[in-house]
């Protein structure tokens, strides 16, 4: 499932990426890497993070920080991080998470995490992030709320009516906020990676050119497509599909829109690294 919190047996922490992938192999962010002292400490372990920004710059430079094996992604011939399931020794997925956090909660970050899914108790919610694997810090984390539904709009709706405004960038009060003090985020997730984006469920039988675009296109507003992961619209014979979460709001939106990525059949990537 999107969000799911992946350590390896050398001890990394990746987070895996919803879209389809082939046998044995997990798309994941590189988030975390045993260091000798840090702000995150699970038991007998202290986390560095190794992603400071997220975009495909970030992550771009978190898989160099990392030094992270990476596989050609079939999609638009770049290189991609997939995590071999031989060598995960832990992958937790976020609804079991935030079980293990309701029965004992550790701090005030999990603390909250339970009370939000007390308030959103006709969601099924999820967690991920640090306090997902126990190793959150009560002054500086966040509480990383997934959300498994396909219909979204309803959810965006009641965070925010329920949550304080992101103050930081206001463009993302839609999926962050402040609850309690505590910074919360949301992401949406089909159960099934990528069921609502009609070209990624056959994503491992295309054969897609290597062309950047750029391009204006119309998308009809409302589209619950653009508010789960990845966001994914069509815009009259055309999908945009995002693998930059934060680019939901816009498409959900809708409009005339100007997008740049890269180009397949009938189809435009945006937030690819390609493309900064």
């Amino acid at each position: 499932m999107h969000g799911s919190m992946i350590i390896t047996s050398n001890g990394e922490v990746y987070q895996e990426i919803g879209i389809p992938r082939p046998p044995g192999l997990i798309p994941a962010i590189p988030k975390y890497q045993l260091c000798r002292k840090s702000q995150w400490r699970r038991p007998g372990a202290s986390l560095c993070r190794v992603i400071k920004t997220y975009g495909p710059k970030g992550l771009a430079e978190a898989i160099d920080a990392m030094g992270a094996r990476q596989h050609d992604d079939p999609l638009y011939g770049a290189p991609m991080t997939y995590i071999h399931e031989a060598n995960i020794i832990a992958r937790i997925d976020p609804i079991e998470a935030l079980e293990t956090a309701a029965r004992k909660p550790r701090g005030r970050v999990s603390q909250a995490a339970v009370k939000l899914a007390y308030t959103f108790r006709g969601w099924t919610l999820g967690l991920t992030g640090t306090t997902a694997i126990g190793a959150e810090n009560d002054e500086i984390s966040d509480v990383d709320l997934v959300v498994a539904t396909q219909r979204p709009s309803r959810f965006l709706h009641e965070f925010t009516a329920t949550v304080d405004p992101y103050t930081r960038d206001p463009s993302l009060s839609w999926r962050r906020g402040y609850y309690e003090g505590i910074h919360v985020s949301w992401v949406a997730a089909p159960q099934e990676p990528a069921s609502h984006c009609p070209p990624l469920e056959s994503y491992w039988r295309i054969d897609t050119p290597r062309r950047r675009v750029e391009a204006w296109v119309t998308v009809e507003p409302g589209q619950e497509g653009a508010l789960l992961y990845p966001p994914c619209v069509q815009a009259g014979d055309v999908y945009i599909v995002s693998y930059e979460y934060n680019h939901g709001y816009r498409l959900y939106r809708g409009g005339r829109i100007k997008v740049r990525g890269i180009a397949g059949s009938r189809t435009i990537y945006i937030g690819v690294r390609e493309t900064g």
